[in-house]
């Protein structure tokens, strides 16, 4: 790929060998080529920013989603504890429930 200098020069050197309404013509061409070049970058520059928008937006509802995950996980973690403390709480009376009539069981 030539420097844009280069190129502006073998324009200039086209001016010894062609007609003024050449050259305007081939500097037509390049300012329409420039124009259009312009007009995609723009284009581009906007659905990249589309796309970060949309990724925004389905991050932070993903960060909504995470953080309503772990309130449910915790909340639920919280009933498990409580309930295996009732199940430790049973089974030990049920354990001296049963001592009690083996003993029982053992004297008579």
């Amino acid at each position: 790929m030539q420097p844009i200098e280069e190129l502006l020069n073998q324009v200039q050197a086209l001016a010894a060998v062609a007609s003024d309404g050449q050259v305007r013509s081939v500097l037509a061409v390049v300012a329409r080529c420039t124009i259009e070049v312009s007009e995609k970058l723009a284009q581009f520059s906007d659905n990249i920013s589309q796309a970060q928008k949309i990724l925004g937006a389905r991050l932070s509802e993903l960060n909504s989603n995470l953080e309503k995950s772990s309130t449910e996980t915790l909340s639920q973690t919280a009933a498990l504890v409580q309930w295996t403390k009732v199940l430790v709480f049973v089974t030990a009376a049920y354990t001296l429930i049963t001592c009690g009539i083996l003993l029982v069981t053992i004297f008579n």
